[in-house]
């Protein structure tokens, strides 16, 4: 939405990303269902960009990540949004924020669960932690694998 605002481009077929970027909604309900039945061992909103919020599990966890960029959720308007644009929704996805979708890592065990818990919440399962030394890679659908570099707003920059 930010994109489109900052161009002056009002569409009511862009609704939708105009309220996530200037009313997000916190997933609060979902963050206490998390805590509650103790599914997720970290947790963090999404408000400084997927790549950049990843890092600080990461960091925090002294882990690494393998994230697979075909199951990074994009909506249709922001692919839309994107091409009109000429930009990548998926930049968008990693170096953006402010939406405050809720990141967060369960065991493999607990996949097949998370989806009935957070309902009616759809939940995307984009990768796996992996043990540090793994580094943190974000691959591709034509198998190309790159460094997923912490990119999005760093509030001490």
């Amino acid at each position: 939405g930010l994109s489109l605002l900052l161009k002056g481009i009002r569409e009511d077929r862009f609704a939708p990303l105009y309220k996530a970027h200037l009313t997000p909604k916190a997933r609060l309900r979902e963050g206490r269902i998390l805590a509650l039945k103790g599914l997720a061992t970290a947790a963090i909103d999404v408000s400084d960009g997927l790549a950049q919020d990843l890092g600080h599990i990461c960091d925090e966890s002294k882990v690494g990540v393998r994230i697979w960029a075909a199951r990074i959720p994009l909506s249709p308007q922001a692919r839309e949004a994107a091409a009109l644009l000429g930009e990548n929704p998926l930049k968008w996805a990693l170096a953006g924020g402010e939406d405050y979708q809720l990141l967060f890592t369960i065991p493999p065990e607990k996949a097949d669960d998370i989806g009935e818990a957070l309902s009616p919440t759809k939940v995307s399962i984009i990768g796996e932690v992996v043990g540090q030394s793994q580094g943190r890679v974000i691959i591709f659908p034509d198998g190309t694998e790159r460094e997923l570099k912490p990119e999005g707003w760093d509030h001490f920059g």
